[in-house]
């Protein structure tokens, strides 16, 4: 093998070992990375993008490595609905302007979003809504299959209208 040849070796072995040990372990890992590219916050529409063409990730697994980042507190939802990265080696004690949080439960929050939101809201719109109330999308999920089970909801222009409560029904 000529020496050219060897040293081309040399580097394509390198580079691709250098890939596989730069290649994130977890999804958690994948956004950590994300947000602290991003000087420690990412907008919503943002991490949906990316969530949807990860390499070795798929979309589902991002939104569970997001629910149990902001479980463990170490990912919040600021005032304008962006995730907030407030823990690790370079995003530890970012500050983060937190929406008024609603009390109640989760069926309660998601009836009083659509009330503050004249009753008509997209399916985006109201999960973006929710987790910056610190609901995760699984409780979401679960609390709007709650409400649609008791017909809360009618399809609209925009998305949903819900259709029960003193407000809306």
């Amino acid at each position: 093998m000529s020496r050219n040849a060897k040293v081309l070796t040399t580097l394509v072995v390198l580079v691709f070992a250098g890939a596989i040990a730069a290649a994130p372990d977890t999804a958690e890992d994948v956004l950590v990375g994300w947000l602290e590219d991003n000087d420690c916050s990412l907008t919503f529409d943002d991490y949906i993008d990316r969530s949807l063409s990860v390499d070795g990730f798929a979309p589902i697994d991002m939104k569970n490595a997001m629910d149990s980042m902001i479980e463990e507190d170490g990912l919040r939802r600021d005032v304008d609905g962006n995730l907030v990265l407030v823990s690790g080696n370079r995003c530890e004690g970012t500050a983060v302007a937190e929406p008024e949080i609603l009390t109640g439960t989760p069926e309660q929050i998601l009836v009083t979003i659509f009330e503050e939101n004249g009753c008509d809201i997209s399916p985006r719109t109201l999960i973006e809504t929710a987790m910056a109330q610190g609901l995760t999308r699984a409780v979401i999920d679960e609390a709007g299959e709650g409400l649609d089970d008791q017909g809360a909801f009618v399809n609209s222009d925009t998305g949903l209208r819900l259709v029960i409560g003193p407000v809306c029904g």
